[in-house]
């Protein structure tokens, strides 16, 4: 389906709501805006939008919607004595309905852990050096020792080798993040708190802590072939403004 290759936006009197969804993996993100609203954008014309961000200095990007296409004007920052014309990107807009993500987020969770972002990363693309190409999948297990989650084995194992790294638990408390859904116990009993292990496609993994530009990022679990949820954490007021994205990863089905 073209929908779960594409981005769609929606937006209320001040809010702009883009959501991405690729295969097994989906993200969204708010931002301000007043004007779009329930657009469909196909996500490699974002990719390139997104290329040309990153190679050159802007000052603002314009944005502005046809019957059936989308406009991206990009200005230069630049100043210069000559005129300097602004990049134009137009896209195709995607007609349909955009999966409905609100019913497939989950509201409660077994336990919630935080981990470093780039340690995570880092340990989960290490692991994908011996993934294969068409299965990349690397396995994340949370251990529990006494009442609590300390650890968190992020491994893979095939026939080109395997890797098995630990990295600590952070604990909950602190979290300046408070309008998230329910199942952020601080203190997790050992009822609540055990031990999982859970297989993911690392590639949808990696992309999604990339997003994620906090120092720790917040994982929900809701059980080792349910969805899980990933935060960006804010500790300092000044991360409070880089929270507001989340991306859900269904974890895949391995059979030793």
């Amino acid at each position: 389906m073209p929908t779960l290759q594409a981005c769609h936006t929606e937006s209320d009197a001040c809010n702009l709501i883009p959501d991405a969804a690729v295969g097994q993996a989906s993200g969204r993100q708010d931002a301000h805006h007043t004007a779009l609203s329930n657009i469909i954008v196909p996500g490699k014309n974002l990719n390139e939008l997104s290329r040309i961000l990153n190679q050159t200095p802007e000052e603002e990007v314009e944005i502005s919607l046809g019957d059936s296409q989308i406009f991206f004007i990009i200005k230069s920052a630049e100043k210069d004595e000559q005129e300097i014309y602004p990049t134009i990107l137009v896209s195709r807009l995607i007609a349909g309905k955009f999966p409905l993500y609100q019913q497939v987020i989950p509201l409660k969770f077994i336990f919630s852990v935080s981990l470093k972002t780039q340690e995570l990363k880092a340990a989960v693309e290490r692991a994908m050096l011996f993934t294969r190409e068409n299965i990349s999948l690397v396995n994340l297990s949370f251990i529990r020792q006494a009442s609590c989650l300390s650890k968190c084995i992020i491994s893979t194992k095939t026939e080109a080798g395997g890797v098995k790294e630990t990295l600590t638990v952070g604990q909950a408390s602190n979290l300046l993040t408070n309008d998230r859904p329910e199942g952020q116990a601080s203190n997790l009993s050992e009822e609540t708190c055990p031990t999982c292990s859970i297989y993911f496609n690392a590639h949808y993994l990696v992309e999604a802590l990339r997003a994620i530009i906090t120092e720790e990022v917040y994982l929900n679990i809701t059980g080792p072939l349910s969805a899980m949820v990933m935060y960006p954490v804010a500790r300092h007021e000044e991360d409070t403004e880089l929270t507001d994205y989340l991306s859900l990863l269904l974890p895949a089905r391995y059979e030793e």
